[in-house]
This record gives structure tokens, C-alpha cells and sequence, in this order.
């Protein structure tokens, strides 16, 4: 086979491609952090004794015990069928959409789009990880269904879009990797 670009070129092409993931991933990597941040409080809100809470909230009031109010529009993702339900009223109805769907509308966008060729540049570079970004989006949908079972409000849809996101393209690092460090020596 021969070869297109030099070592340097590709290397400038990698550096290029890496600078150009880390502009566009910056805030998706921030809502993660904020996604974590935010269900590691749920979690202890959950395991602190029931003694620093209001009599309304000893009575059952979950907006009291969280603390928080759940904006509309709302997301629920229900793990069981693995469908995401989108809602603009606080009553949990509306239309159903399955996550494979989503993840094909949310690549049709011209950010999406270039997000779809970073991840084929990446599937290529790595072959064993093939589809393991779309698998980290269907598992951050999920955690994200668990912020209202911990008293957090459940994420609106631009949220959900961010993080699928940034889910997409956490590993978006390993194109500038170099081989000896990416690949274990058997």
C-alpha cells in the first residue's frame, strides 16, 4: 500500500484532528463532570441519616427532601426498555423514543456529523473498541435515569443531547496516542 502522508504529516493531521475534538468536546466533557458531581450529592443525600431532614420531608415530600424543583422539559429514560420518554409538562407522559433513533437523529447534525467521522477514524484506529462509544451513550442515558430516583431533577433534552455527546467522544484522545502506549506489548 502506499503511502499518502509522511510520518510528520500524519502526525500534524492527529494533532490537527485532536486539537479540533478537544474545541468541540470542552463543554461535554464539563456536563459529565457535572452529571457525576451531581449524582455522587443524590447518593449521599440518600445515605445521610433521615435526622437533617424537615418534618414535611420526613413525611414523604420528595421536593422537599432533594431540595430541588424538576424543571419541564423533562426526560425519563426507562431502563427496562431502554426507551427514552421526552416530556414538556411534569407529568412523566409523552412521546417515546428509542435510543438507537436518537443517536441516528443526533448524527444527522453537522455537529453530529463530524462527530460520526471522528468516531470512524477512531473505530479504525482502535478495531477492538468498535461500537463502544454507542454502548457508553446507552449506559450514560441510563445514569442519567437514576438523578430522579436520587431526588435530582431528571435532565432536559438539550442536556441528554450533550451528554450523549460528550459519551460519544470520551475517548476521543486516543487518536493522538501514540501506538506504544495505546497497545499492550504481547
Amino acid at each position: 500500500m502506499k503511502q499518502i502522508l509522511s510520518s510528520g504529516q500524519s502526525k500534524l493531521v492527529y494533532g490537527v484532528v485532536f486539537c479540533l475534538a478537544i474545541l468541540l468536546t470542552w463543554k461535554f466533557l464539563l456536563w459529565g463532570y457535572l452529571a457525576t458531581a451531581l449524582l455522587t450529592i443524590g447518593v449521599l443525600r440518600l445515605i445521610q441519616p433521615a435526622s437533617h431532614l424537615s418534618e414535611e420531608a420526613k413525611k414523604g415530600d420528595a421536593e422537599a427532601q432533594s431540595g430541588l424543583t424538576v424543571p419541564p422539559p423533562l426526560v425519563i429514560l426507562d431502563t427496562e426498555t431502554n426507551i427514552v420518554r421526552w416530556s414538556c409538562s411534569g407529568d412523566h407522559e409523552g412521546r417515546l423514543i428509542d435510543p438507537v433513533s436518537f443517536l441516528h437523529n443526533l448524527l444527522q447534525e453537522p455537529l453530529g456529523q463530524a462527530v460520526s467521522g471522528l468516531l470512524i477514524a477512531l473505530d479504525m484506529r482502535d478495531a477492538e473498541t468498535e461500537g463502544h462509544s454507542e454502548r457508553v451513550v446507552r449506559y450514560a442515558l441510563r445514569m442519567a435515569q437514576e438523578f430522579e430516583k436520587v431526588g435530582l431533577p431528571p435532565l432536559n433534552s438539550e442536556q441528554v443531547r450533550e451528554l450523549a455527546l460528550g459519551a460519544l467522544l470520551h475517548d476521543i484522545g486516543k487518536m493522538h496516542t501514540p501506538d506504544n502506549i495505546l497497545f499492550k506489548q504481547s
